[in-house]
């Protein structure tokens, strides 16, 4: 039995599970090759959802990584090369013109995963924002401000409207404060 340091073992882990997200994506593919399974058969509800919670909740937990990673040797080029299918991956489901275009209005859904995916700009914003053009970032402001179209519950969902309101001000364009202040103060009283 070969032993491996934690590292590595994350790193494998890491490669199991972003792999086929990343590079169907890369190749807009994603909604052909993925699988979607649901509880009590509801596989159309599911597939509505699946693919923006796929791709942001696998950004948001590699994005440090991808921003701070090695940038040499075996990891550094796998690094670089999951990087590379992050962004195509981010310009895939933000394309209107993609056919794996995301929903980031539809449902209540939606605005979980697209605070997701804000948060993993956030975490690297040298590989996930800066190194996309302009266009591209366009795309992803748009899909972004969709979302604002959902009302969260009034739980822990307030945040995720307000992590997509951080993020649309850490891009440069108008956000909304009030978000994000509700977001605060309500949780505040909830916990204090």
């Amino acid at each position: 039995m070969v032993e491996t340091n934690d590292r590595e073992y994350w790193v494998q882990v890491l490669t199991r599970i972003a792999h086929p997200v990343l590079q169907s994506l890369s190749e807009r593919k994603l909604k052909a090759e993925m699988p979607v399974e649901a509880p009590h058969g509801n596989v159309a509800e599911r597939r509505q959802f699946t693919y923006l919670e796929a791709m942001g909740r696998l950004l948001t937990g590699v994005a440090p990584w991808l921003e701070s990673g090695p940038q040499s040797g075996p990891e550094g080029a796998l690094r670089h090369q999951y990087a590379e299918w992050s962004r195509m991956a981010i310009q895939a489901g933000t394309d209107p013109a993609s056919p794996d275009f995301m929903n980031f209005n539809q449902g209540s859904q939606p605005v979980v995963d697209a605070a997701f995916l804000a948060l993993a700009i956030v975490r690297a914003p040298t590989e996930l924002w800066q190194k996309l053009d302009s266009k591209m970032q366009q795309h992803v402001i748009a899909a972004l401000q969709s979302s604002r179209v959902i009302q969260p519950s009034y739980s822990n969902w307030l945040l995720f409207s307000a992590i997509v309101e951080a993020a649309l001000s850490f891009m440069g364009v108008w956000w909304d404060p009030m978000r994000v202040d509700y977001a605060v103060r309500t949780l505040d009283t909830w916990y204090k």
